[in-house]
């Protein structure tokens, strides 16, 4: 009997060593499963999502980026158009402002040159001829007059050439 009980008692001390190991080994391989199920999930699932996020990331950031850069060039653009633009358009206006200017001012010229004209053809008709024969006896008195000069100019540079001549031959 009392071999009895010491193999009771061994057989209950080896079966809670037995279920205990199986316990430990279950737990064990429940802890490397879940490892392996993190580690699964941390490599195939979960880096290549963070890493299409921060790709997909970094593209917004730089079409961002571009978009803010062709925001600032076309209102640059648009600033440095206004202000050209209105250079030009001002400069236009003055342009055209000048030109009316000048047409007025050319059509009044015109006018008042054509009314001097029909003036003096209505007084030089009312004159009649003997004005006309005193203008040209004028014309040919003023044409004799610039051959004199001429003349005299002749004579004066022929006696500071004589005068000039004569210094020189005394010498």
């Amino acid at each position: 009997m009392a071999s009895n009980l010491a193999v009771a008692k061994f057989l209950g001390e080896n079966a809670m060593v037995t279920k205990k190991n199986c316990f430990d080994a279950l737990r064990y391989n429940k802890e490397t499963e879940k490892y392996v199920l993190m580690h699964t999930a941390l490599h195939e699932e979960t880096l290549p999502a963070i890493e299409m996020i921060k790709a997909d990331f970094s593209s917004r950031t730089a079409r961002s980026t571009e978009q803010n850069r062709n925001r600032v060039r076309d209102c640059l653009q648009r600033m440095i158009y206004r202000q050209t633009a209105s250079y030009f358009f001002k400069w236009k206006d003055d342009t055209d402002a000048t030109k009316d200017r000048l047409r007025l001012n050319l059509k009044r010229l015109m006018i008042r040159t054509n009314t001097s004209n029909v003036q003096r053809a209505f007084y030089f008709w009312r004159k009649g001829s003997f004005w006309m024969e005193n203008t040209l006896q004028q014309v040919e008195i003023n044409a004799l007059t610039v051959e004199a000069k001429m003349k005299f100019e002749q004579i004066t540079g022929l006696n500071s050439s004589i005068a000039n001549s004569k210094k020189i031959e005394e010498h």
